[in-house]
């Protein structure tokens, strides 16, 4: 496959001469058009707050509000709640080589399992921002090894998740697969703390057979580019893999975020939580009339705040606060009431009703529905991901075609709610039954895992040993009753 020229890396477009494609130099000086990204001609959103700006409201009292506004998060507990019911059932794996088995206990060469890197990274990134990219590589090493070769010297293959931003260019064939793409990583070098600082980009071509590196280091006003490197690899495809959410219609790349309407009604809500703090806010430090003939005096009258305002002293207006109705506040109560009420609607997820009043399993199960199909959908589109994983990572170990196309991965379709709801309801059923403090400890480790199943391991150990100790108290206190109950009755035998 002929390689993208370089009008295309520096521009986003080929130049051509004489019916030819040509090659056009190395970038110039810097190399930023390398950083040329597919979307850059669409427009962006500008500012850096999601606070809309009131026509009257000058530059530094909107400062002033946005240096007081606190964003309430509701993206987030919405969407730990379907990925709660989603990971805690996990993808069905069969016809899994050792080889990758056991490459899949260790999938970016710092100990993180594929589960971790899925339940850590990539669905969760997938969720909220539509996509994971995520790159297959080689260790480099000197020389051209064969499979055999590799697999002796224990280079294996390892996983990098990207973020969008990182994926900056593609092009797919006819059948929609990517026939090359464009990957920007990030990194700083410095030998020592006294050293100069060394920013580091990487611009990769990766195509089906190799790939092309070319470095831009900034260090102060220095920058310069070296490239490129040219290195093979062994997957037969580019590595490029991504987890999406939603695939976005006859696109390879994008995927459509879970919840971006319920984003935007968060946009909505931090707006007016914002305006309705700087209207109590305007309350509590009210602006004080004050009858006068001579102004210029009032500076020596300390009043509150510096929130004091003359009136002439014909004025009918006393000494009074002005303050503006209450209903005003009422008002946006009532809206922000609504608006978080809409934003759990959205999100297809129940909205606790101050009535109190009983539902149904059956009824929750019929409103779950639509959820558990945005769940069941997501979950597919991950084990597409893991199985195209898996195989690019048999290719790089060495494994057979033959092995390779015995790999399945699917997922479940159905995450009903009232299987966890049950599985919770019977294990505190069990706590509450007079067992031994190993079977409660093994209980409680079931209910966490119920209901935290995208723990982190850090947590899961840590969670663990709090049960441990918990189950150690227990036991002490079974047995300091049980020597209470023995003294008691060797005293009532004596």
């Amino acid at each position: 496959m002929a390689p993208v020229p370089l009008g295309r890396v520096h521009r986003g477009w080929r130049l051509r001469g004489g019916g030819k494609t040509a090659r056009v130099g190395v970038l110039g000086a810097s190399g930023r058009g390398l950083l040329h990204r597919r979307d850059q001609a669409r427009p962006r959103a500008r500012g850096t707050t999601y606070l809309d700006r009131h026509p009257r409201e000058d530059d530094k009292k909107f400062a002033e509000r946005q240096a007081v506004a606190q964003y309430l998060n509701y993206i987030e507990p919405i969407i730990d709640l379907k990925l709660s019911f989603m990971l805690a059932k996990g993808l069905i794996v069969e016809g899994l080589p050792p080889q990758v088995e056991d490459w899949a206990a260790d999938v970016d060469g710092d100990g993180h399992t594929m589960d971790d890197v899925l339940r850590d990274v990539v669905a969760v990134q997938a969720a909220v921002l539509g996509y994971t990219p995520t790159v297959m590589d080689m260790p480099r090493v000197e020389g051209v090894l064969s499979k055999a070769q590799a697999r002796e010297a224990g280079v294996r293959p390892y996983l990098m998740p990207s973020t969008p931003v990182s994926l900056l260019d593609w092009q797919k064939d006819k059948s929609g697969r990517l026939t090359w793409a464009k990957v920007r990583t990030v990194h700083t070098e410095q030998d020592s703390p006294m050293d100069v600082p060394v920013e580091v980009e990487e611009i990769t071509f990766w195509y089906p057979d190799r790939a092309e590196v070319y470095r831009i280091t900034k260090s102060g006003t220095a920058e310069g580019v070296d490239g490129p490197t040219v290195y093979s690899h062994p997957f037969e495809e580019v590595p490029v893999i991504v987890a999406r959410r939603r695939p976005v219609p006859l696109d390879p790349v994008r995927g459509l975020p879970m919840d971006k309407q319920v984003a935007v009604e968060s946009r909505r809500l931090f707006n007016l939580s914002s305006e309705l703090d700087e209207h109590l806010r305007g309350q509590v430090f009210a602006i004080l009339q004050v009858p006068t003939d001579d102004p210029e005096k009032l500076e020596q009258i300390t009043i509150g705040v510096d929130n004091a305002v003359p009136v002439p002293t014909q004025s009918v207006q006393n000494w009074s606060y002005l303050a503006p109705p209450a209903s005003v506040a009422e008002t946006y109560e009532t809206r922000i009431e609504n608006t978080v009420r809409e934003l759990y609607r959205m999100a297809r997820t129940e909205f606790d009703r101050a009535s109190g009043g009983v539902e149904s399993g059956e009824s929750r199960s019929r409103k779950f529905k639509a959820t558990n199909r945005a769940i069941a959908d997501f979950a597919g589109e991950l084990a597409r991901y893991v199985q195209r994983i898996y195989v690019l990572a048999g290719r790089g170990l060495g494994v057979s075609k033959e092995a390779l196309d015995q790999i399945r991965v699917t997922a479940p379709r159905d995450f009903d709610v009232e299987e966890l709801a049950n599985t919770i309801k019977n294990s505190l059923d069990a706590l509450t039954a007079q067992l031994g403090p190993t079977a409660n400890a093994m209980i409680r480790k079931r209910l966490v895992d119920s209901l935290l199943p995208a723990q982190t391991r850090e947590d899961a150990e840590r969670i663990e040993s709090e049960i441990e100790d918990l189950a150690r108290m227990e036991a002490l206190a079974v047995q300091f009753d049980a020597e209470i109950s023995r003294g008691q009755t060797e005293g009532e035998e004596e």
